[in-house]
């Protein structure tokens, strides 16, 4: 009797269908909309936008930016050289420009004096300085040399004061001392002069003869006698 049952029970089980289980359902998270409120959510916040505007500012003042060209290190030579650069630009385009007083005595520029001079003495031997730098192909060698300030380094070196290599355009014409005084040399003697004035037109020659020169001398430190020794 017990065997019956079990017997019975086990077909029963056979004969019984599957029971499907559904699976449990995840809840997604809502995406926002691309609309309204949504929207807003994602946007930043005004006040990260703008913590975000100077870190950049920050960086980008960081970074040193590379010049086209080189500017001079010297106050005085770098003045000049703008001056003469104005005044060259002038010349090719057959315009009238500034003076040479109103570049040199600017505001903005410091040693005006100083600046004025070396404008002055730089036109007064352009023609020399023209050729000697054209002879020692400087321009063509540094593309980031510009005319003007390869003329105004180019006085200091062979005519002026000397200076301190302390940019890429005073150590670019400093180590080619060399070169320029050579090249200055050889056009003394092919012109067959003596000396460097006498490669400048006869106006400035006579010009620079003419000139009254005049010096103030403080007694109370030496006699006049003493500052003409």
């Amino acid at each position: 009797m017990g065997k019956h049952r079990l017997s019975i029970a086990k077909k029963s089980l056979l004969a019984a269908k599957p029971v499907r289980v559904k699976p449990k359902r995840v809840k997604q998270p809502r995406q926002p909309s691309s609309s309204g409120q949504g929207a807003d959510a994602q946007a930043p916040s005004k006040a990260a936008t703008e913590r975000l505007r100077k870190q950049e500012e920050r960086q980008s003042k960081a970074e040193p930016q590379e010049q086209p060209f080189w500017v001079p290190h010297a106050p005085v030579v770098r003045h000049s050289s703008e001056a003469l650069a104005k005044l060259l630009a002038a010349s090719d385009t057959k315009r009238a420009g500034a003076s040479i007083k109103s570049l040199c005595l600017a505001p903005h520029v410091t040693a005006k004096k100083a600046t004025f001079a070396l404008t002055v003495q730089t036109l007064r031997y352009l023609p020399v300085l023209q050729k000697v730098v054209a002879a020692a192909h400087l321009l063509q060698r540094h593309p980031k040399l510009t005319e003007a300030v390869a003329y105004v380094l180019c006085y200091e070196v062979l005519l002026g004061q000397s200076f301190k290599p302390t940019g890429p355009a005073e150590r670019c014409m400093y180590n080619a001392k060399a070169v320029l005084r050579e090249q200055l040399q050889r056009l003394v003697t092919k012109s067959c002069v003596q000396t460097v004035e006498d490669l400048l037109p006869a106006t400035l020659r006579q010009e620079a003869a003419t000139r009254p020169r005049s010096v103030r001398v403080n007694t109370l430190l030496l006699t006049v006698e003493d500052a003409l020794a």
